[in-house]
């Protein structure tokens, strides 16, 4: 009964973002649980020669607790200008304008990832099948990717944190990258 409930759930998503889907949208807006976002960046650790990357960063949630909680460079990309824009007046209201860039782009075709040493993102796994093909290209060796909501085909995690939230229960993936062993 649940794994036929999972599958209507995703057929209903599905349908209701299909224009998104046929336009090559590789994700749905659907917020991260804070307390994942607070876990994962704590265990990342970053420095200041770290450059975080959110892929499809809607409200910004992810790269305003990576700049207020470490000194990396914090950049968040999304195709959809509105998140955007909410994106950087919450950065703006919490004074972080210098700390997180905001880019409005395709990040499959407009960005490139060779700079970044983390990169999260929560897509679905056809997002994320994207990020793997483009990591494999552009990736150095040694990326962490943070993958939210669902494993990366092919990849094996080195690490996973779970949500404590009742309302969401999701775990962040954690992968180290190597052109060797993916």
């Amino acid at each position: 009964m649940a794994s036929f409930l999972k599958s209507a759930l995703v057929a209903a998503a599905k349908a209701k973002n299909k224009e998104r889907i046929d336009s090559g949208f590789v994700g749905t807006i659907s917020p991260c649980p804070d307390d994942l976002v607070d876990r994962v960046v704590a265990y990342l650790d970053m420095g200041t020669t770290d450059v975080f990357v959110d892929l499809g960063c809607g409200d910004g949630r992810w790269c305003i607790a990576a700049a207020q909680r470490s000194a990396a460079v914090c950049i968040g990309v999304d195709m959809d200008v509105g998140r955007i824009q909410l994106a950087a007046q919450k950065c703006a209201t919490l004074e972080l304008v210098c700390r997180v860039d905001w880019l409005l782009c395709d990040f499959i075709k407009g960005m490139r990832l060779h700079a970044a040493s983390v990169v999260v993102f929560y897509l679905s796994r056809q997002g994320s099948e994207c990020v793997r093909d483009k990591a494999v290209q552009e990736c150095a060796e040694g990326t962490i990717l943070v993958a939210v909501g669902f494993q990366v085909h092919g990849w094996t995690a080195y690490h996973s944190v779970a949500s404590v939230s009742k309302k969401q229960a999701i775990k962040a993936y954690f992968y180290k990258f190597s052109k060797t062993s993916m």
